[in-house]
């Protein structure tokens, strides 16, 4: 799902982007358009990374956070904590937060 989202940033889809977000989400930013402005303008690293690994999942009690690995266009590293909600057989994004990582580009 996380891939499948950012496949969509990609390519700038986004209403398949907006699709993968939890409807908590969906009700703060309203359109698709809103959603993908704010994550364009205030996550540019997860608009458009340079790349992106799936690093580990955590279980916690309200669900599974996905940590995930993001390198910017400057080579900066990025961790990415995904905070995933199962919706009847279907897991959503009801959030990420965001950290500047220790690592080095190359």
């Amino acid at each position: 799902m996380i891939a499948d989202q950012h496949r969509a940033f990609e390519a700038s889809d986004l209403d398949a982007a907006y699709a993968h977000a939890f409807p908590g989400i969906k009700s703060k930013f309203r359109t698709p358009e809103i959603f993908g402005h704010i994550v364009a303008t205030e996550y540019p690293v997860i608009w458009r990374p340079a790349g992106y690994e799936m690093i580990d999942i955590l279980d916690t009690a309200k669900g599974p956070k996905q940590i995930v690995s993001l390198q910017d266009a400057q080579g900066r590293f990025f961790h990415a904590v995904y905070e995933m909600r199962l919706i009847g057989d279907t897991w959503r994004i009801d959030g990420v937060s965001l950290r500047q990582s220790a690592e080095v580009g190359s």
